[in-house]
């Protein structure tokens, strides 16, 4: 019952804050306008429309995905790691993701768009950082220990990435702080699709798990 009711304010409050992410921003929305474009697609006014379309709807729900696939993948490395400190930050994953964009951004390695080359430079530093803990694991069971590595890791990342911030120009070194502060504004309509298909599927693959994953800890 305990349960029921923490997920019944939860789902309030979501349901709350989308309502007001659509409402206010640097256009004030009314909220009968919003209500008249979910139920006939369209608002008094064209700008709002275009707003709610390209801009705020999109962005809501890149938050929404980023959230979900955030929580999955810390529950399953503190399962996995049987350790409640385990997470992106502590493994050095994420100081992987901004080697690989910082590479990317400074010296500009890989010829794609803007957000299709973070993309890909970002996914590539992470897995790279993280196999490198998977290859350790090999050979040491000691979760603890292989949270030191993946913290050494990280650091050592984190201290190339500094260098090369150092050695940038300044157009270079503003785009880079601009992905590294994040937002979730900047993902294009047309690729909100195949970010949900890349966040969804992983999850759905996870579900089967939990069963094994909660005997694992046992």
């Amino acid at each position: 019952m305990r349960n029921v009711f923490c997920f019944f304010i939860l789902g309030l409050l979501f349901i709350i804050l989308f309502l007001l992410d659509l409402r206010f921003g640097s256009v004030d929305i009314p909220l009968s306008e919003i209500k008249s474009y979910f139920l006939e697609g369209e608002t008094s006014k064209d700008t709002w429309s275009i707003i709610l379309k390209e801009i705020r709807i999109p962005r809501i729900f890149t938050a929404i995905l980023a959230g979900a696939a955030l929580a999955i993948s810390g529950l399953l490395m503190q399962t996995l790691f049987r350790n409640p400190l385990a997470g992106p930050y502590v493994l050095g994953i994420s100081s992987g993701a901004s080697l690989g964009v910082a590479l990317w951004t400074l010296f500009g390695f890989v010829s794609f768009s803007s957000i299709s080359g973070q993309l890909v430079c970002a996914a590539i530093g992470s897995i790279a950082v993280f196999s490198v803990i998977l290859l350790f694991s090999r050979y040491i069971s000691d979760p603890t220990v292989l949270l030191l590595i993946g913290f050494l890791l990280g650091t050592v990342t984190g201290g190339i990435v500094s260098l090369l911030v150092y050695f940038s120009n300044t157009a270079e070194l503003e785009s880079f702080l601009i992905w590294s502060f994040g937002s979730f504004g900047r993902v294009p309509k047309e690729q909100l699709m195949l970010f949900a298909v890349g966040i969804s599927l992983p999850i759905a693959i996870s579900l089967p798990f939990c069963k094994t994953m909660n005997a694992f800890l046992m």
